[in-house]
């Protein structure tokens, strides 16, 4: 296969078909294409070129707000249950 599986037995080979054509393998793709892009810091991953487009100081508010949200659930603050 141009993918470069092998299977043995029709039934697999299709099963394997269907997950190569199916959204589960193109969400695959993209979140790894998404995962180099980030590793590169380049600006065609959206997130990184919001933030180049975005005033600092909101940008640093919503990051801090980030930051302390994550900090009170892995401390089950009451405000992580809020």
């Amino acid at each position: 296969m141009a993918q470069g599986v092998r299977c043995d037995g029709k039934k697999k080979i299709q099963d394997v078909i269907d997950h190569l054509l199916g959204p589960s393998h193109r969400a695959a793709q993209e979140k790894k294409q998404l995962s180099k892009l980030w590793n590169a810091k380049d600006k065609r991953h959206p997130f990184i070129n919001l933030a180049t487009k975005s005033d600092p100081t909101v940008l640093k508010t919503l990051t801090d707000m980030a930051v302390e949200v994550y900090n009170d659930s892995k401390s089950l603050t009451l405000a992580a249950w809020s």
